[in-house]
C-alpha cells in the first residue's frame, strides 16, 4: 500500500429531493443537476454546486466554493477559500475571509452582498442592482451593460476610484493629478439612478466598467 487516498461516494438522489447539511469533515462536496435547496457544509474542503435550482447554502472553513449554472439564491461563505463562478437568477450573499471573489450574475433578483477581507473582488451583473462590496486590501471591479442606471457610492483610503460610466454629481477627494472620472471616492448617479451600488476598500483600487 502507497497511502491512503480515502474515501470517495457517489448518491443518486430524486432530482426534486431537498439535501440538507450535507457534510464533510476533510473532503469537497459536489452536488450536480437538483431541483430543490442544498445546504452544504465542510471542515476542510471545497463546496461545488453545479447546475442547482432552488435555494443554496454553502459554508466552509477551509476550501473554495464554485457554483456553475445554478438558479436561485445563494449564500455562500468561506474563511479560507475564494468564491467564484456563475448564477443565471437569484440573490447572492458571498463571504471569505481570505480569498477572492469572482461571480458572474445573469439575472439578479435581490441585493447582492460580497465581502472578503483579503481578496480582489470581480463581479457581473446584468444591469444596476442593490449592491455592497467591500473588501479590505483589494481591488474591486463591477461590469455592468453600458446602458445601466444605478446610484454609486465608492471608498477606498489608498488607491483611485475609476468609473466608465458619467458619474452626475460625483463629490470627490481628489489626489493632485487625478484623471477625470478618476478619484479617491465617488457619489453620484448613473444614467437616471436607482438602485445604490456601495463599494469600498481600504487598499485597492475600484474599477466600474462597461461591458
Amino acid at each position: 500500500m502507497h497511502g491512503n487516498s480515502g474515501a470517495r461516494y457517489t448518491i443518486r438522489v430524486p432530482k426534486h429531493m431537498a439535501l440538507d447539511k450535507i457534510h464533510s469533515t476533510n473532503g469537497s462536496i459536489t452536488v450536480e443537476g437538483v431541483a430543490a435547496p442544498v445546504i452544504l457544509e465542510s471542515t476542510n474542503g471545497a463546496l461545488h454546486f453545479t447546475r442547482v435550482e432552488g435555494k443554496m447554502e454553502g459554508r466552509t472553513t477551509n476550501g473554495s466554493i464554485e457554483l456553475s449554472s445554478c438558479v436561485g439564491d445563494a449564500r455562500m461563505n468561506s474563511t479560507n477559500g475564494k468564491i467564484e463562478g456563475d448564477v443565471e437568477r437569484g440573490m447572492v450573499d458571498a463571504k471569505t475571509s481570505n480569498g477572492e471573489i469572482a461571480l458572474k450574475i445573469a439575472k439578479a433578483v435581490g441585493p447582492v452582498r460580497a465581502t472578503t477581507s483579503n481578496g480582489d473582488i470581480d463581479l457581473t451583473l446584468d444591469e444596476g442592482h442593490e449592491l455592497r462590496a467591500s473588501t479590505s486590501n483589494s481591488a474591486i471591479t463591477v461590469r455592468l451593460p453600458a446602458g445601466s442606471n444605478f446610484d454609486l457610492r465608492a471608498r477606498t483610503s489608498h488607491s483611485k476610484v475609476k468609473s466608465d460610466f458619467e458619474v452626475a454629481g460625483a463629490s470627490s477627494a481628489a489626489a493632485s493629478g487625478d484623471e477625470e472620472h478618476e478619484r479617491k471616492s465617488m457619489d453620484g448617479k448613473v444614467g437616471a439612478g436607482g438602485a445604490l451600488m456601495d463599494l469600498s476598500t481600504s487598499n485597492g483600487s475600484i474599477r466600474v466598467v462597461k461591458r
